[in-house]
């Protein structure tokens, strides 16, 4: 039988024996894999829908504005200087300028606020809105941003008031000239009205009269103008060179560029979402997987003793675990670019406020190739880490397979005789593999620490969505929720996964060492407390750590200048209920992975 018949052999039959640690450590990287698949593909995935949009609507270049101060009309200068900007030479074609005013809006039990836009019944031939229900104007008659009709749920044919006029909706249409609902004054507002203040307006279109005809001298006119730049003319540099903004007064300039990167914002926060979490889940499975790499070493110690008394050689030895791991990682990459096949067409759809999909659901293959490259990267790192220590060992002390044997000192001896019987066994447990605790607390810790980062962003969303009074939502704010639920469950399930493993391999590790305690009176409940006691210590020290670092994670990626709410139950929660977890965890798996009794271990 030639060398690689034999490694093809044992690798099979290797990965055969340990089905069920197979199927762990496959899970473990499949998480990873699908998460960085995911991360790596949501990447500028609203360009083209902004662009299609931006097509359909005939989108302008830049957007201008003139807006007064509370109470004060327009001044001439205000009106030649738009005027100014619509006939300069760089720019090819503009509408408007077109009427703009603040007011009230009520829909049903919806209270909140409208930026009223005054349009003629003819199309623009600069920004002109796309329909995506019903028609276009008419007097009485008022058509909403999509995005904002789906924050009142309001649909054609319903009547909703502005100010205090009622206004029959024809029709619900999008824009490339202003971001979508809750984003509208992003482009430009002013907002005197503490009702109008304390809320995020929607973007309504009527006739030139019906929006003139809800002026009041609290919220005054305002003018707004879209520009179409002569080709070849940038249109930042266009914004830049005739932005003035140490004036209140004078146009306020936007150009179409800082509108797509506002439109895109969802599937960018979603993207650093994921990218975080793709982060975080590796983290987690460097640990996961280096516990079941090495307890799968310590059940083979024997046989690789064996393989070694036979005239292997440990680089042979290395290459046959190596080798099953390798086909682990290239199969879990596969099913995590699957994975991420299927998910990613809910993440990466745009907006409401934007027209069609985003690029072609396809999974590129440099995500796939970084994807893989780290899959494999990590899979050998642990590998060869775990397998060192085995590997160096001599024959003699393979075939023996001897656990750590903890170090006698009087003032541990001294405290330990105080302790119950629970925690005397589950300390001796912790002492003899210290390293799987360490691993254990790792990768605990990686886990609250995502879990204290994605509490604190979801108290930052909903904190953002205070705003939002009346009873209106924004209509994308849930996708970014399903993210970051779909992050907790993998980041949980990881972790439960790892808890689960651990406890098993405690419990059979630990059976003669349990089963010499119950023979000397400890009860079996207090064994099975024992592997609760031996997990929950480094969950206590796994959490301790990911509770401030989740904390430190949160802050480095925050960047709004907004006080974020701190949510003080969910964080004081997180300690006790690692800890309450693993602990209970831990002694329902020992409870089922017991099969033998006290005479047939000690036999």
């Amino acid at each position: 039988m030639g060398p690689l018949v034999l490694l093809a052999r044992l690798t099979s039959r290797d990965l055969l024996r340990h089905r069920w640690t197979s199927v762990l450590l496959l899970s473990a990287l499949t998480v990873a894999a699908t998460s960085l698949v995911l991360g790596f593909s949501l990447h500028g995935r609203t360009a083209d829908a902004y662009a299609h949009t931006r097509a359909v609507t005939r989108g302008p270049d830049v957007v201008v504005g003139v807006f007064s101060e509370p109470g004060t009309a327009l001044s001439d200068a205000q009106h030649r200087a738009l005027t100014a900007l619509m006939h300069d030479r760089q720019v090819l074609r503009s509408s408007g300028p077109f009427p703009q005013t603040w007011t009230t809006v009520a829909y049903g039990a919806a209270r909140g606020g409208a930026e009223v836009q005054g349009r003629d019944l003819a199309p623009a031939q600069v920004d002109q809105p796309a329909l995506t229900a019903g028609r276009w104007i008419e007097p009485g008659a008022a058509v909403l941003e999509e995005s904002f009709a789906h924050a009142l749920d309001a649909h054609v044919g319903d009547r909703v008031r502005l100010g205090d006029r009622s206004f029959r909706i024809v029709g619900t249409a999008v824009t490339a000239g202003m971001t979508p609902y809750p984003n509208v004054c992003f482009v430009g507002c002013v907002l005197a009205t503490p009702t109008l203040a304390a809320t995020q307006p929607g973007l309504v279109w009527l006739t030139r009269h019906d929006a003139e005809s809800l002026v009041t001298p609290a919220e005054p006119l305002a003018l707004t103008a879209g520009l179409l730049l002569q080709p070849g003319v940038d249109a930042d540099a266009f914004v830049a060179a005739r932005s003035r903004p140490d004036s209140s007064t004078a146009p306020l300039l936007t150009s179409w560029r800082d509108i797509a990167r506002h439109d895109g914002k969802l599937i960018t926060n979603e993207r650093i979402i994921v990218l975080l979490g793709s982060s975080l889940l590796s983290l987690l499975a460097i640990a996961t997987i280096a516990l079941l790499v090495g307890s799968r070493l310590s059940e083979e110690t024997r046989r690789i003793g064996t393989l070694k008394a036979i005239g292997a050689t440990p680089a042979y030895v290395a290459t046959t675990l190596l080798l099953q791991h390798l086909l682990l990682a290239v199969v879990a990459t596969g099913i995590g670019t699957a994975l991420a096949r299927a998910v990613i067409p809910q993440l990466e759809t745009p907006s409401i406020g934007l027209l069609g999909s985003a690029a072609p659901s396809s999974i590129m293959p440099p995500a796939v190739a970084g994807t893989l490259g780290i899959v494999i990267g990590l899979t050998v790192l642990t590998t060869l880490i775990a397998s060192s220590r085995t590997l160096r060992a001599s024959t003699v002390a393979a075939l023996e397979n001897l656990p750590r044997r903890p170090r006698r000192r009087g003032a541990l001896i001294a405290l330990s005789s105080r302790l119950p019987t629970p925690a005397l066994l589950g300390l001796r447990l912790v002492a003899r593999r210290p390293q799987r605790s360490l691993l254990t607390a790792a990768g605990i810790a990686v886990a609250a620490t995502g879990l204290v980062a994605v509490l604190l962003a979801t108290a930052r969303l909903h904190a953002d969505r205070t705003h939002l009074a009346g009873g209106l939502t924004d209509p994308n704010a849930a996708r970014l929720d399903h993210v970051m639920l779909m992050l907790t469950v993998l980041l949980t399930a990881l972790a439960l996964v790892e808890i689960i493993f651990v406890s098993i391999s405690t419990t059979i590790d630990a059976q003669v060492t349990l089963a010499i305690a119950q023979a000397l009176g400890a009860s079996p409940a207090a064994a099975r407390a024992a592997v609760a006691v031996a997990l929950a210590l480094p969950a206590l020290v796994g959490a301790a750590v990911g509770l401030p670092a989740g904390v430190e994670l949160f802050d480095s990626l925050n960047h709004s200048a907004d006080t974020t709410p701190v949510p003080t139950l969910g964080l004081a929660a997180v300690l006790p209920a690692t800890v309450l977890a693993a602990a209970g965890l831990a002694a329902i798996t020992a409870r089922f992975a017991s099969h033998h009794g006290i005479v047939d271990v000690l036999q």
